[in-house]
């Protein structure tokens, strides 16, 4: 006697098909960014987001930054050009010539002699008065001139404290000030547009 062929089993298909829809989520969902990756990205853009606060800041403060930088290097030459000033005293009365003396009489060369003394005296008592008022113009162009270093250095740092060299130095840093005078994207590691793009889609392929 023969067999019946039993139908096919429909629980068994349905059964077949979830799963296959199951693993194809899970296919799915495991080609999507892992947790970790998602936290590298995310701290890369507030990275970013920092660096372009930064660089349009620069680009605002850019033309107040370079006068002050400028006013501030102008007013420390000036400063070290006169701390390095000697004064210079006026010329010196030359004694009588002793070759010439010779030739005129003992009165004649003891009143030569008495002339030039007293030229000697005026020289003197004048060279005082001159270098008197030398110093006190010195100190006053030296006081005018680091009273202008100090206000240019605290205003500068006010704006931009990375010029400068130490908390409370005047002394501007060269590399720092080409930065801010060029605002360059790349000097504040601030990635392109486009460029950003084409790295993204190189990483989806």
């Amino acid at each position: 006697m023969a067999r019946r062929r039993r139908p096919p089993c429909r629980v068994s298909r349905q059964v077949a098909a979830v799963l296959s829809l199951l693993a194809l989520a899970g296919g799915l969902l495991g080609c999507g960014p892992s947790p970790e990756e998602k936290r590298q990205a995310a701290e890369r853009e507030r990275q970013q987001q920092l660096a372009r606060a930064q660089l349009e800041r620069c680009r605002r403060d850019r033309p107040a930054v370079i006068q002050l930088s400028q006013a501030l290097e102008r007013h420390s030459r000036d400063l070290t050009r006169l701390n390095a000033e000697r004064y210079l005293p006026a010329p010196r009365p030359q004694p009588p010539d002793p070759a010439l003396a010779a030739r005129f009489t003992q009165a004649d060369q003891e009143l030569d002699e008495l002339r030039y003394r007293e030229r000697l005296r005026t020289w003197q008592a004048a060279e005082q008065e001159r270098y008197a008022r030398w110093l006190d113009e010195q100190r006053s162009r030296r006081e005018r001139l680091r009273a202008q270093v100090g206000q240019g250095a605290d205003q500068l740092r006010r704006l931009a404290p990375q010029l400068l060299k130490g908390d409370a130095g005047s002394t501007l840093l060269p590399d720092a000030v080409a930065r801010a005078g060029r605002c360059d994207p790349a000097d504040f590691g601030v990635q392109d547009k486009a460029a950003e793009g084409s790295s993204a889609r190189a990483a989806a392929s």
